[in-house]
């Protein structure tokens, strides 16, 4: 256990979305069942190769995702990719805003125990407008 002084909630959980997203090298079990599929899709992707298909043109069956003549291959639908994308992104939106979170927590703690003046730091704010490309 962690004193009270030291507890970061936002990053335990982040540790918690490491737990989920990352798995252990004896045992291959997910917290998020999508993850097993992502995993997946990312290891054809990296080590294999993964064919993206069209369902309306070439409907995909599961003899089809897991080809005996093809053992490198793996093949998912459009669909079935976008969701994986989205799902990481997904991840991603909460990995950024718990890590945020967390560096603002040991930021207020920092300055609570500082004794000294801390200066702040503004920054300017610029319209939605102004950050179109025309």
């Amino acid at each position: 256990m962690t004193e009270k002084d030291t507890f970061n909630l936002p990053l335990i959980g982040l540790y918690w979305l490491c737990k989920d997203i990352g798995k252990q090298k004896v045992e291959h079990h997910y917290i998020e069942p999508a993850i097993v599929h992502i995993s997946k899709i990312r290891h054809h992707l990296e080590h294999r190769y993964l064919k993206v298909h069209d369902t309306l043109l070439y409907p995909i069956t599961e003899e089809l995702r897991e080809n005996k003549d093809d053992p490198l291959a793996y093949s998912i639908t459009v669909d079935e990719f976008n969701d994986a994308a989205m799902k990481l992104l997904s991840y991603v939106r909460e990995g950024i805003i718990l890590l945020t979170m967390g560096v603002h927590v040991e930021e207020l703690r920092k300055k609570s125990a500082s004794d000294g003046l801390i200066m702040p730091m503004h920054m300017d704010q610029y319209d939605d407008d102004w950050k179109q490309l025309n």
